[in-house]
């Protein structure tokens, strides 16, 4: 099978767990401002803006930032590229350090459809690549979907 397209998906998890992690640590950075607000921890020589907002409008704030976060690792980094369908499904645990993903991506090409199924779990990343048809076929599908991401990408 083509490593071309195996490569691909193996640097957009990478690509997405980077700024997952990152997202996470926003995340844990408001919820401890929301914390520190609400025992009246005076927090304005830390973040002077919270100076323009009285106690209950700053906690609406954070809280607004906290779900921010919250919806962005939901939805995850997984760009669609023009012409490719995807699914994202995310567990998001307390406990790890980024969400789990699991990606389906579907590509058309002349030869047929091809699924990509990328799941992570931490910095682990799987990748399986799927293709109607007999053997020959499959590899010619597979082998044009990388053609389809890399032109995809030189698009943007």
């Amino acid at each position: 099978m083509s490593n071309l397209v195996q490569d691909y998906f193996e640097g957009r998890a990478r690509q997405a767990i980077a700024l997952a992690a990152k997202r996470v640590s926003d995340l844990r950075f408001f919820e401890q401002v929301h914390l520190r607000l609400k025992v009246d921890e005076d927090l304005t020589k830390e973040v002077p803006a919270f100076k323009q907002y009285d106690k209950k409008e700053a906690i609406a704030k954070v809280k607004e930032l906290v779900a921010r976060c919250h919806q962005d690792l939901k939805q995850g980094y997984w760009v669609v590229e023009e012409g490719i369908s995807q699914k994202v499904k995310t567990e998001f645990r307390d406990a790890e350090l980024v969400p789990r993903y699991f990606v389906e991506y579907k590509i058309a090409t002349r030869n047929g459809k091809v699924t990509a199924n990328v799941s992570t779990i931490g910095a682990n990343i799987a990748v399986e690549l799927e293709a109607s048809g007999d053997r020959l076929n499959q590899e010619k599908a597979i082998e044009e979907a990388g053609k389809v991401l890399m032109w995809a990408n030189i698009k943007k």
